[in-house]
């Protein structure tokens, strides 16, 4: 990640954005500190733009239970994550909104 990194991860274990290495910590502190376990079961990595990339998926609870879709959407520079976005959402969905490029292909 970079060291300017701005990440907007799921709201399970408070809000961001978390901002810098610093943020990151302190948001993998949190969700340590919560003892909740989730799985995040990856279906598809897809390249949106030459910097952005979709990760596709789903959210399982910690006794396999799936509790809905994921998607993780990054944006790269210098091979260094710089922005991250996750979302309990479907892929429909998130054409439909147009983030996951141009949604009238």
């Amino acid at each position: 990640m970079d060291e300017n990194v701005v990440t907007h991860p799921l709201p399970l274990f408070g809000f961001g954005p978390y901002r810098g290495h610093a943020g990151v910590r302190e948001w993998w502190a949190a969700m340590e500190a919560s003892g909740a376990q989730y799985d995040f079961v990856v279906r598809e990595v897809r390249e949106i733009e030459p910097d952005r990339v979709a990760v596709l998926g789903e959210l399982h609870s910690s006794t396999g239970m799936l509790l809905g879709p994921w998607a993780l959407l990054v944006r790269i520079r210098d091979g260094l994550i710089i922005e991250s976005h996750s979302y309990l959402s479907d892929e429909d969905t998130l054409e439909r909104l147009g983030l996951l490029g141009d949604s009238t292909d």
